[in-house]
């Protein structure tokens, strides 16, 4: 394997990639004091003498971070049954400090190399900004913006068959909007924008696959209003318009408009049992003649129980609408369910497992895609500077179109070092 190779295009990620931060809307103050006296998941509890310091800049903390990734999978349906590959991964995160306002930067790169195929190189990454501009403590502009570079590398119903590596594909998302709150009453307005851009996929054989089909655009106004009508307690409506820019291929177009209604409630049976439920309704209409319009109702549904101090369980559902680019379908109508379970052994020392479920029906074709995906792994924090980790996990896909259909089990041990 080229080393330097490695090292030359980690460098170039780390510039150019990944974030994980919370949008900008979500930057408040909790409203409740319940963390405070240790009412969090394991997760998100405190950990100061493994937490990693980084480097403080004027206003800002800078954490850095560098790791390598092993990894051995097998795969039933790919051109190589069993393969190790190996990753490099980089990230600089800048967290803001600023007494009112917020300005949070972060970057991830990912420099992939294959063992069998050293010639099977690829480079992944995101960078993401986030902001929050309090005009005064009731009123603030909010926004947040992404572009990313990333392979499909897991199990998915729309990625083609065949292929020799996973397809790329260009992200770039952004939301802004005005947040403004009057006693118990919290309203929000803005748009969210995103554009999906798919690279040609090489197949099997040498030639390549155009995935022009899959490219879409969209943007999406919307508003939201929210009561909380006693401490524990929340009730909330949001509304928004879609427009969808999908030109598909020479033989169908699949721009449509569309518009979204829902209303929900968050609430607490207690500080360590938190619930979300929202429903509601939406419709897609297409603009080519012939292309099945989508109207259904759509649900969200999220439960966290902070079953001890070392024990946490999360449970969640949806049911949504997304994109396809499959024969004449003008969508995939998605039902998914998931758990998820953390357990602190050692204070240093987490043990993860999860499992989920996703169902998609392509609207106006017979196929039916049925995804299994479970995970275990544990992460072990040997000081503030250093984080192992060792994982397994499998994942399946079953569609009443075989060639679909693709399984493939993954061992992965890891090291990264934060400063």
């Amino acid at each position: 394997m080229n080393q330097s190779w490695l090292l030359a295009t980690a460098s170039v990620a780390t510039v150019a990639t990944c974030c994980a931060c919370a949008p900008a809307a979500a930057q408040d103050v909790p409203w409740d004091r319940a963390k405070e006296f240790g009412a969090v998941g394991v997760r998100e509890r405190p950990r100061t003498e493994y937490d990693p310091e980084g480097i403080r800049i004027g206003n800002y903390v800078l954490l850095p971070e560098i790791g390598f990734r092993t990894s051995l999978s097998t795969d039933d349906t790919a051109s190589r049954s069993r393969d190790f590959r190996y990753d490099l991964i980089t990230a600089l995160e800048a967290r803001s400090q600023l007494p009112r306002h917020l300005l949070d930067f972060k970057a991830e790169g990912r420099a992939a190399v294959h063992h069998d195929l050293e010639e099977l190189r690829y480079i992944d990454g995101k960078f993401k900004v986030i902001g929050r501009l309090d005009i005064d403590h009731r009123t603030s502009l909010f926004g947040d913006a992404s572009s990313e570079f990333a392979h499909e590398d897991n199990v998915e119903d729309e990625r083609p068959t065949g292929v020799s590596r996973p397809p790329a594909v260009w992200i770039h998302k952004a939301e802004a909007g005005l947040k403004h709150r009057m006693g118990r009453i919290d309203t929000a307005i803005g748009a969210r924008y995103a554009r999906f851009d798919y690279q040609d996929a090489e197949t099997n054989d040498g030639g390549s696959i155009s995935q022009d089909s899959r490219n879409t655009w969209s943007i999406e106004p919307f508003a939201t209003v929210g009561y909380r009508f006693s401490p524990g307690y929340r009730v909330f409506a949001e509304a928004s318009a879609n427009r969808l820019e999908n030109k598909g291929d020479a033989f169908i177009d699949r721009d449509s408009t569309g518009s979204r209604a829902a209303a929900g409630v968050e609430f607490e049976l207690s500080p360590l049992v938190r619930v979300m439920l929202k429903g509601g309704y939406l419709h897609h209409d297409y603009s080519q003649p012939g292309l099945s319009d989508l109207a259904a109702p759509v649900y969200e549904a999220r439960l966290d129980w902070l079953v001890s101090p070392l024990v946490s369980l999360s449970f969640n559902t949806r049911r949504d609408v997304y994109a396809t680019s499959f024969g004449e379908a003008s969508g995939r109508l998605v039902t998914s369910y998931g758990v998820k379970a953390d357990y602190e052994i050692w204070r240093n020392l987490l043990l993860t497992a999860e499992g989920s479920f996703k169902l998609a029906d392509f609207v106006g074709e017979d196929r039916t895609d049925k995804i299994w995906v479970g995970r275990i792994g544990l992460d072990y924090m040997a000081s503030k500077h250093w984080l192992f980790n060792i994982g397994f996990e499998h994942q399946e896909l079953v569609s009443s179109e075989s060639q679909f259909d693709r399984r493939f089990d993954r061992v992965t041990v890891g090291a990264k070092y934060r400063f």
